[in-house]
Order: C-alpha cells, then structure tokens, then sequence
C-alpha cells in the first residue's frame, strides 16, 4: 500500500510539472473598468452631478457642469484603428499648478517635501484604488517622491505593470513612433499632505486564450540563445511579450526575457533583439 502511494506521489509531481512547463497564447482586448468606481473616485460625493459624457471612438469621459474641465475621468480603448487593443484609464482629479508630478524635465525626483504620509500609507492608499476600479494582476514596481522644487506640493507617484497569470506583460519595440503602443502600466499619484487621489492615467488589456497550451522551450536552452548574441542571461525571465499591431490583432505570446530582448518561450526563435553588445555574425 505505502509503495502504491509512493507511486501516486510521483506520478502526480510528474503530472504537475508537466503541467507547470506548458503556456499559451492570449488575444488581447480593451480591460474592462468598473465604471462607477470610476466615478466615484474622481467625483466622490459630486458624481451624482455628471453632466457631460463625450464617446469618441469608443472612448468614454465624464465631467462635471461648470467645472472648467476638472476633475474628470475617462476609459476605454484608445487606439482601435491600429489594433493596440489598450484601455486608457483616467483621473484628473485637480489640476493646481503647483503640482510638481508631471513636471519632470525641471525636476530630479528623490525626495518629497515634509507631509503627513509616508510612501507605504501612499502605496496603500493607491493598492485600494486599483483594487475598486476592478483592476487584475497589478504589479507593484516603484514609487516616486516629489515636492521639493519651490512651491510644489509633497506628492508620491506610485507605478503598477500589468501580470497575466502571475507573469509580468511586455509591448515589443517598433520603429515606426506613431503605432508604438505604450507599457501596460497604471501610475497613481496620491496627495502627501492628506492622502487624497489627485492623478490615476495608464493602459490596461484584457487577455483570451487563442491556442491550446503547449510545452515550452527549455529555460538553459533559452539562455544559451541570448548567450550566442552576446546577452547576459543572468536574471532571465518568464514573462509574456505583447506584439506591436502589424497587420494583424495583438497577441500575449509566453516569452523569456533578458534586458529588452524576448524571445518565443514556445519555439527559441527571437521575438524582438535591440541591444547585443557582443554578437559578431
């Protein structure tokens, strides 16, 4: 009996890392937002009081009468005519001059002016936001200070990237500047002083399986690809690679990363090559 259990041990470990070493393909749709919440975290108690709602090209924004344009928040795909498939998302919740976030050609952020919120009170504060929108899979990356520059106001911009099943998501490079699709990333920028929302902007997809799974390239093998170029594999990483719209819909293809280089997690074949410091042909 115990031998017979051993046997069922083995062949389910077996079964799952089988399991653990297949992926798939993803098609790519605009991300779905909770609308409402939306609303509300750009109106708080004056969303009632929506008066203006503008669609452009499927893209939704919403104000409030008379108020110069501020606060008000949109969604919705951004560039349907070239396929990128993105949601942009959002608020604008105050619009004073004296914000320092958006500024940063004049500044070198690294600190933030004395206030009452310490950078983890911030990235809570921003994790809830996320949280109410309807947001999945946000990776935490950095946040950044500001408010040291004369007559700014503290202020912490805290950046999300977008995962997929547990695996961060990369847009590929393009040459041509005016199809290039922006990182599926959300940046949250939250008032030091008292905590309130003051900016939310970023892209977000919603991700469709296409193909069946099947099993992936080789890990070592996948190093020795970027090695024969001249890439250091150290830090290689899964991950899935967004393709640029070229005449066809975007797909999340499962991908190995190093640096800015990708490369088919299914078939080794490169995926986008931008730097090889080394490689003599």
């Amino acid at each position: 009996m115990k031998k017979t259990i051993c046997v069922l041990l083995t062949v389910l470990f077996l079964f799952g890392s089988a399991l653990a070493q297949m992926d798939q393909t993803h098609s790519i749709a605009p991300a779905d937002v909770d609308v409402k919440a939306l609303q509300e975290l750009c109106f708080g108690t004056d969303a009632q009081r929506i008066a203006e709602t503008q669609r452009e090209y499927g893209y939704s924004s919403f104000s409030l009468a008379a108020s110069g344009g501020v606060p008000f928040c949109g969604y919705g795909p951004d560039s349907p005519a070239t396929q990128l498939l993105q949601s942009r998302i959002t608020i604008i919740r105050d619009a004073d001059v004296a914000h320092q976030y958006g500024e940063v050609n004049n500044v070198i952020p690294g600190g933030v002016a004395p206030c009452g919120l310490s950078p983890e009170e911030a990235r809570q504060i921003a994790d809830g936001v996320m949280e109410k929108l309807g947001i999945d899979e946000p990776e935490y990356l950095f946040t950044t200070a500001y408010g040291r520059m004369k007559g700014t106001i503290p202020e912490y911009k805290i950046t999300y990237l977008q995962r997929l099943g547990g695996l961060p998501v990369y847009w590929g490079s393009v040459e041509d500047e005016e199809r290039q699709p922006l990182t599926n990333r959300i940046e949250v920028v939250i008032d030091g002083r008292n905590g309130e929302l003051v900016v939310l902007q970023g892209y977000w997809s919603k991700f469709v399986p296409a193909e069946a799974p099947v099993a992936l390239f080789d890990e070592e093998k996948a190093c020795e690809v970027f090695r024969r170029v001249g890439i250091s594999p150290a830090g290689i990483e899964r991950c899935y690679f967004l393709t640029p719209a070229a005449g066809m819909k975007s797909r999340a293809i499962p991908a190995y990363r190093a640096g800015n280089n990708f490369i088919d997690a299914h078939t080794g074949q490169w995926l986008q090559l931008v730097s090889s410091p080394s490689y003599k042909p």
